[in-house]
């Protein structure tokens, strides 16, 4: 089981195995880097604590998320009756996915959080043409949200693909937004016309199987 603790975006380049390579070689020069910026930082304006803790947890979920998607990658490409009974371990798990997301009637489970440095923040919601059309505070200590589809007078929205972002507070005021990505559950896997897995979702919609940004058992 993959335990979900990483909010950090990857966009695939390369082959996940490529970059776990990358990764490996990159931690220790990111390491040396982060130092010398320590060791030569103006003694009258040190690095905030929590910029070192920004820093160092970014390349740690960087770190994760790709060893997880070369797990996935792995047995999504296996092939055959092979590949669908590797495949078949996944049924009944929670994956991540990164938004936009389908609201089909049901809430949606949303993941994000507040990093560090920021001391509050809004969830975002937005309809394909990039109109906000929600808006709700996101709980400080919160690493998930059940969003139930409404607007923010309450009244509810209309089914269909929505996008979420979640805009952060720091304590002089200054904004920015950040990824929100989804839990959702595999009811179902199965094998494409080229013999890729595929994850049937809850919520009716489909996946490549190394898709999921993690997994977990709900």
């Amino acid at each position: 089981m993959t335990t979900i603790n990483s909010l950090t975006s990857v966009t695939p380049t390369a082959s996940a195995g490529t970059q776990a390579a990358v990764i490996s070689s990159d931690f220790q020069t990111f390491l040396k880097m982060l130092t010398t910026q320590m060791q030569n930082q103006d003694p009258l304006n040190p690095m905030e604590s929590t910029e070192f803790a920004t820093q160092l947890a970014t390349f740690s979920g960087v770190e994760q998320q790709v060893r997880t998607n070369a797990w996935l990658e792995q047995i999504a490409t296996a092939g055959g009756a092979g590949g669908l009974t590797a495949l078949s371990g996944l049924i009944g798990m929670e994956a991540e996915l990164p938004t936009p997301a389908r609201f089909a009637g049901s809430p949606l489970t949303l993941r994000s959080g507040l990093p560090p440095g920021a001391v509050s923040a809004d969830l975002i919601v937005r309809d394909p043409s990039g109109q906000e059309v929600a808006r709700q505070l996101w709980p400080q200590t919160a690493k998930e949200l059940a969003w139930a589809g409404t607007s923010a007078s309450g009244n509810p929205l209309p089914q269909g693909e929505y996008h979420f972002s979640l805009e952060l507070r720091d304590a002089s005021g200054g904004l920015r937004e950040v990824a929100v990505t989804r839990l959702t559950g595999i009811s179902e896997v199965r094998l494409n016309a080229e013999g890729a897995g595929l994850l049937v979702l809850s919520d009716g919609g489909e996946v490549a199987a190394d898709a999921p940004l993690a997994l977990r058992r709900p």
